[in-house]
């Protein structure tokens, strides 16, 4: 059977293998036309810039791991700063004169804030703090305030 194929491949005239190449030829064009249309589509474009997006947006979502691993380095380098000064006051402390051993008011209140500040996940620190409102705003929104009712008293007094 294999040796009827192959004779029947050889047994082809030139005219018909000029037809052959010809029909191949058109099958290729009409194929680069329709792939041709395809990417002038609209949705093939959408295709494109969601591709697009969403390479702008790995490398968004790469730069803010970084940003997190160096801010979780900070956080260990703070945490481990911290104890070493503990120990350093615990060791000062239990060093001092028993007479001393009252801490004054506002060195004990200190102590208090980091002990609740130690305990808390660091992440939620550092968002707590970014989330603070500035004092001075809040003084001066007052103050505002303050005058404002003051100016309207001294007015009905009048």
């Amino acid at each position: 059977m294999d040796k009827n194929q192959t004779s029947f491949r050889t047994k082809l005239t030139p005219v018909q293998l000029q037809q052959r190449l010809i029909y191949t030829q058109s099958e290729l064009k009409k194929y680069k036309a329709q792939v041709e249309k395809y990417q002038n589509d609209y949705y093939y474009n959408m295709i494109d810039e969601l591709k697009e997006k969403e390479q702008n947006w790995l490398l968004e979502r790469d730069e803010l791991q970084q940003k997190l691993s160096q801010a979780n380095e900070t956080i260990q380098l703070l945490q481990d700063e911290l104890t070493t000064f503990k120990a350093q006051e615990k060791a000062d402390h239990s060093s001092a004169p028993k007479g001393k051993n009252e801490v004054p008011a506002p060195t004990q209140q200190m102590q208090d804030s980091e002990t609740s500040q130690v305990t808390e996940d660091p992440k939620e620190m550092i968002l707590q703090k970014e989330q603070i409102p500035a004092p001075a705003a809040k003084n001066q929104d007052w103050f505002l305030r303050s005058i404002k009712g003051k100016k309207d008293s001294f007015s009905d007094k009048n």
